[in-house]
């Protein structure tokens, strides 16, 4: 549990960057896309590359912007950029869902088009910090706890062998621990 709580903490702090092919279909209503969940003060960055001479349009969309997009492909967005190859980025203000997405470039809709990105979110992702963290104390607790009890128990049944020991007559060494078995009974009389 402590393990786990640890990776979840840290995960919503170390970003790996994520790298993706794309493929979008000739067509005028073809495009590609990928979602991030991101926290308020995280950043985006996505790095793309065009096989071949063509140029794509790249757009990051709020939830708002993406459903007018999604819908009939227009919608104004929070950041964007042209070209065969290039980067967008965006730090965002809200935390939410966000669409990176991959369209056509001017006068290359009756084109397929193919390339690769590379998506990188720096910051803290909160959910995950908060989550870690409460799985790590609770880990924490319990370890504590079950230490506690575990020591309690060795105490009572310590002074339950000392009394065993004092009612059976039997005395040991003072440098010598009792061996851990229960004490013979007294011979009887």
């Amino acid at each position: 549990m402590l393990s786990v709580g640890l990776i979840l903490a840290l995960s919503g702090v170390i970003h790996s960057p994520s790298n993706r092919t794309f493929s979008i279909p000739a067509g005028q209503y073809y495009y590609n896309y990928h979602s991030e969940s991101l926290s308020a003060g995280q950043t985006v960055q996505m790095d793309f590359t065009v096989t071949g001479t063509s140029t794509v349009d790249v757009f990051i969309f709020n939830e708002a912007q993406w459903n007018d997009y999604s819908y009939d492909g227009s919608s104004a967005s929070l950041a964007s950029a042209s070209g065969s190859q290039g980067s967008v980025s965006l730090k965002v203000e809200t935390g939410g869902t966000y669409y990176l997405v991959l369209d056509h470039g001017s006068g290359f809709d009756g084109s397929a088009q193919e390339g690769s990105t590379t998506t990188t979110i720096t910051g803290t992702y909160v959910p995950s910090v908060i989550l870690g963290t409460a799985i790590l104390v609770v880990g924490i607790l319990l370890s504590v706890g079950g230490s506690l009890l575990r020591r309690k128990e060795t105490a009572a049944a310590k002074d339950l062998w000392q009394q065993q020991e004092q009612a059976a007559g039997v005395v040991y060494y003072q440098n010598q621990q009792p061996p851990n078995q229960p004490p013979a009974q007294p011979p009887k009389l």
